[in-house]
Order: C-alpha cells, then sequence, then structure tokens
C-alpha cells in the first residue's frame, strides 16, 4: 500500500478529527500532491 493511502487511511479513521477538520486536512493534501502550493484563503476553501 503506498503511504499516501495509509495517511488517507489513518485520517479517516481517527476519531479524534472533525468531519471538517477531515475535508481540511484532505484538500491539502491534494492541492500538494498536485504540485499546487498556491493555497486559498479560508474563506475560498469554506465556499467550496
Amino acid at each position: 500500500m503506498p503511504d499516501s493511502q495509509k495517511l488517507y487511511n489513518s485520517i479517516v479513521k481517527n476519531r479524534n478529527l472533525t468531519v471538517g477538520a477531515k475535508a481540511l486536512y484532505f484538500y491539502i493534501l491534494v492541492v500538494a500532491e498536485g504540485g499546487n502550493i498556491n493555497f486559498q484563503t479560508r474563506n475560498k476553501i469554506a465556499k467550496m
């Protein structure tokens, strides 16, 4: 299993994280994996 898959699984199974925290975590991972380090503002992320 690739490291990214292990990371995704650990986030999904972590009961200490809220759904919103998991969503933000996945957003950051997807943006980082895509090579796009130009993160959006908090307001733009919230509207997605």
